[in-house]
């Protein structure tokens, strides 16, 4: 095929995959959303918000794994790496935005998700926190 046959095969192709698209993002009506609440002092932290949102959601019964990351540190800063060439690696310090997030101990956890009754709670070799909680039955 020639070239200009080619590409305009392609530009057809978008034209009407997007024709196709469209109508489909348009319905597309996600069930769970979770967004920042306020950034007023005092509002609920998106944590919160969210914890309270599956709460709502969940059956009685059901069950949700919920999983935190442990180890965080006190770096200000993170480490960009670029090739150069073949033989090349260089890498630049950037200045992070903020720090990374507090750690969230064990009776943290256990609140955030009130009603719900934990089940099983594992830590990992790699800090990362298992928490497995279940919403009782109601009687």
């Amino acid at each position: 095929m020639k070239r200009s046959i080619r590409l305009a095969l392609l530009v057809c192709a978008s034209f009407v995959g997007l024709a196709f698209a469209g109508p489909a993002l348009a319905a597309y009506n996600p069930s769970l959303t979770i967004e920042q609440t306020s950034y007023k002092l005092g509002a609920p932290a998106t944590a919160d918000v969210l914890a309270g949102t599956l709460i709502r959601l969940l059956r009685p019964g059901g069950a949700v794994l919920a999983l935190f990351a442990g180890g965080g540190s006190s770096e200000r800063s993170y480490t960009r790496y670029v090739i150069e060439d073949e033989g090349h690696l260089r890498y630049r310090i950037a200045p992070a935005a903020c720090g990374r997030q507090r750690v969230l101990q064990n009776r943290d956890i256990v609140a955030l998700f009130p009603g719900l009754k934990l089940f099983d709670s594992v830590l990992l070799k790699s800090g990362v926190r298992e928490v497995l909680f279940r919403k009782p039955d109601e009687l």
